[in-house]
């Protein structure tokens, strides 16, 4: 997907989400663009409770409430301790998060590589562990999905090796708004398929291409437990 959008290549996905869209990639994205800016009030709630920190829906609701009697950003209320009765719990373990990467985020990229900081991320965040202690195909599936996230960002430093958190953002943000839509019939037959074998099987396409045939994704390494 990377590169069809490099090339300017119109594409479609059958039978899955693009990978900007997946949650998991959104998610670690929305922790990365609000440690650049504390004012993004989207990006806040969407990391807020992810992975669940007891963070529900009243809570966040006072949240919003003290910041507009306030008329001061939601961060600045967290940030500054400015909720009062039963707060909970989970709101001072996201306060320590975002304090302690935003103090590493300083650091990128005289000190820390743009990969490394944003492995702090999903691992600092939690967002790791709560993948492994779930333990089930999605998760895993997730989990793997967060390591090509990294991928992607080595690669992008071997092209931008000063490249801040901010940079970054702002350039994936202009990559995943670049979308070529495929609409009608003619578009959909000018264009690069994205599809599994499986679900390639029968459509006589004039070409196709095999990607990833190498060992553990094809064959998948689910499939290696007998020698047939």
């Amino acid at each position: 997907e990377d590169f069809l959008r490099k090339e300017n290549i119109p594409y479609r996905i059958v039978g899955g989400l693009k990978f900007y869209d997946r949650k998991e990639v959104k998610d670690i994205l929305a922790y990365l663009k609000f440690l650049v800016n504390r004012n993004d009030s989207v990006s806040l709630f969407r990391i807020i409770n992810v992975p669940a920190r007891g963070i529900g829906k009243a809570s966040q609701e006072k949240l919003m409430e003290v910041a507009s009697s306030e008329k001061l950003g939601e961060w600045k209320v967290i940030d500054d301790e400015l909720m009062t009765g039963k707060v909970p719990k989970g709101l001072g373990e996201f306060r320590s998060i975002i304090r302690n990467l935003s103090a590493e985020m300083e650091r990128v990229p005289a000190g820390l590589s743009l990969s490394a900081f944003v492995r702090l991320v999903i691992d600092r965040s939690g967002y790791r562990d709560s993948l492994l202690e779930e333990n089930t195909l999605d998760s895993r599936s997730r989990l793997d999905n967060l390591d090509e996230l990294l991928n992607s960002i080595i690669e992008y430093e071997q092209h931008e090796p000063q490249a801040t958190a901010e940079q970054f953002i702002q350039d994936i943000s202009l990559y995943t708004s670049e979308e070529n839509p495929v609409d009608d019939e003619e578009d959909r037959t000018n264009c690069v398929t994205l599809m599994t074998v499986h679900n390639a099987k029968g459509l006589e396409f004039p070409v196709v291409f095999l990607t990833g045939m190498e060992e553990d994704t094809f064959p998948h390494k689910l499939c290696i437990d007998t020698d047939e």
